[in-house]
């Protein structure tokens, strides 16, 4: 798995601050935690790329992706279908010589828009469905991979960590 970029915490510092009011700040920070320079801090953030929404994916989950991204785009198709249909019939009231030929053809364009309705309806409706269980494999395939992980990792790293087991029984015995 790629690495992600890390980024440092601003805090409560402003922005107008000289690069040497920073680097001061940033030798007190260090300072007071007791790290050295050129150590990791705790507070770095990884920002993931838009790449990342994609690292759990695997081959059986391609087909919700693409019939997602497919009804995705013919629901988009959707709305304007259904302004060319008012814009139509708009201007049969514009272009009309007879009341009863008037009716016919705006329920005509009544009917055609009631059908791109319901057609929008069911294109969505698979739109959505597609997206939602592309997220739930997703997620699983996640949770499967990071338990699988967490299974063959030795019991002393689990009481290494900070917020680990070993940390919490000491609190637990107060």
């Amino acid at each position: 798995m790629p690495s992600l970029p890390k980024f440092r915490r601003s805090g409560n510092k402003t922005s107008r601050q000289t690069s040497s009011d920073k680097q001061a700040l940033e030798l007190e920070d260090l300072a007071e935690t007791g790290k050295q320079p050129g150590d990791t801090k705790s507070d770095d953030i990884q920002v993931a790329p838009w790449k990342a929404l994609f690292f759990f994916t695997a081959k059986p989950h391609i087909t919700c992706l693409v019939i997602g991204i497919i009804f995705a785009i013919l629901s988009g198709l959707a709305s304007p279908a259904s302004a060319l249909l008012v814009g139509k019939a708009v201007q049969g009231f514009v272009t009309a010589s007879d009341a009863n030929a008037l009716v016919k053809k705006e329920s005509q364009y009544a009917l055609y828009l009631m059908g791109v309705g319901l057609g929008s309806w069911a294109l969505h409706a698979i739109f959505f469905a597609a997206w939602v269980a592309f997220g739930e494999l997703q997620a699983k395939s996640a949770r499967d991979r990071l338990f699988n992980g967490m299974l063959i990792k030795d019991i002393e790293w689990y009481d290494l960590r900070q917020n680990g087991v070993g940390a919490l029984i000491p609190r637990l015995q107060v």
